[in-house]
């Protein structure tokens, strides 16, 4: 299992998950994922926690994505 360390030090396992997806959605993600230049992983991870922020989710701040 991954560990990671932030900005702010904080260190933790990454929890390794599969998912299907529809064919269309996964071209969706890999043309975002080039345009950005950002791996899947981030973007999967940047999307649900923008949702779960709009919907009250309780999660950490939002990532921050930079723009090109």
């Amino acid at each position: 299992m991954e560990t990671r360390k932030g900005k702010k030090g904080r260190k933790g396992p990454r929890p390794q998950t599969s998912i299907k997806m529809e064919p269309e959605v996964a071209e969706y993600l890999e043309r975002l994922a080039e345009l950005m230049q950002r791996d899947r992983t981030f973007l999967i991870n940047a999307i649900v926690s923008e949702h779960a922020h709009r919907h009250r989710g309780k999660l950490p701040p939002r990532l921050q994505i930079i723009s090109i």
